[in-house]
């Protein structure tokens, strides 16, 4: 097969893994809708996979020319994962290295990963690399990286060798459980709250509630043994109530059940609103707060005069780099 027919199965096979899919909060979302089908077209526009190649026609091709392990391609060019995820310790699997070069763009990240995958390729086999980055925007690169091995006994042996040659310098390994021990407990709590995991996701349930309010709503899904998160108004009494929890269906009544696809499709929607609606104003109340501290920074004086002449020239904020988003966005990580 040809070497880039090769490297697009091996992406899209990557995409929808035990070790992404339950971890990639765009690409998990699309699989609850429209019955796990995604449009190929949507994963072809990843910018990994434009990198990869960027003709759509050839792709398909690739994607067709052989069955591909537990993912099936129907007559509308979608695909979808065929089994169930399974949860998997990837811990001790896993090596923490650090002492990387930065990267410049998208360009140099991929092959930061392509180079990581190679080196650490004479271990065993290499199933995920995640750069590590900052929490908050920009997310700067922290010059550090978690790669995973099809076997704990392969992790063990890197972290052996305690450094490991990479272009051209030695960087240092160690298991991902050393890491953890040196690392703040506190930090890592924190850490936890920020990432998207799909087995979490699973034991939530959005029930839909009609011709009641807000208020008995809420006390409904209480007595169903539902610990709430969230709750949405579609109207004054009609919304979603997001839970948490096993619960006591028989304990809804006939003003609230389990929402159906379209009803957590139009659910998910509202909570999307609710949360770029909060972004916007959070990134409104700190445009505010920045341009306070510039006029109090600066003296009187030069306010007067012209404040537009004396004003340093605004540079463009760089957008994160989001390895693996469609244009326009997504959020998609590597």
């Amino acid at each position: 097969m040809d070497p880039t027919d090769q490297k697009i199965r091996k992406q899209v096979a990557y995409y929808f893994s035990d070790i992404n899919l339950p971890f990639d909060r765009f690409l998990y979302n699309e699989t609850r809708k429209n019955k796990g089908w995604i449009a190929l077209q949507t994963i072809a526009s990843f910018k990994r996979m434009q990198m990869i190649c960027s003709d759509f026609d050839k792709v398909l091709a690739a994607l067709k020319a052989e069955p591909l392990d537990d993912l099936e391609i129907n007559d509308r060019n979608q695909i979808r994962r065929k089994s169930k995820l399974v949860k998997q310790n990837f811990f001790y699997r896993t090596v923490y290295v650090d002492g990387l070069d930065d990267y410049e763009n998208v360009e140099g990240q991929f092959q930061l990963l392509d180079d990581l995958e190679e080196t650490f390729g004479q271990f065993g086999k290499v199933i995920g690399i995640r750069l590590r980055k900052e929490d908050e925007k920009p997310y700067k690169f922290k010059n550090s990286a978690y790669v995973t091995f099809d076997e704990e006994k392969q992790a063990v042996e890197a972290a052996k060798k305690q450094q490991v040659e990479f272009r051209g310098k030695n960087i240092n390994v160690m298991t991902k459980k050393q890491f953890k021990q040196k690392e703040d407990p506190d930090r890592q709590k924190q850490k936890k709250k920020n990432i998207f995991n799909a087995f979490e996701l699973e034991k939530e349930s959005a029930l839909h509630y009609k011709d009641i309010s807000r208020s008995d709503a809420e006390e409904t899904a209480k007595n169903a043994k539902g610990k709430i998160f969230a709750v949405f108004e579609k109207s004054e009494n009609e919304g979603y109530v997001f839970v948490r929890g096993k619960l006591d269906l028989k304990a809804l009544g006939n003003n609230m059940k389990r929402s159906n696809a379209e009803q957590y499709k139009e659910a998910c929607e509202l909570r999307k609103q609710r949360s770029l609606k909060r972004k916007a104003e959070k990134d409104e109340e700190e445009n505010d707060a920045d341009k306070k501290v510039k006029l109090d920074g600066e003296p009187e004086a030069v306010k007067a005069e012209n404040p537009a002449e004396d004003a340093a020239p605004q540079e463009k904020a760089s957008e994160p780099v989001q390895a693996d988003a469609p244009a326009p966005e997504t959020v998609k990580q590597e």
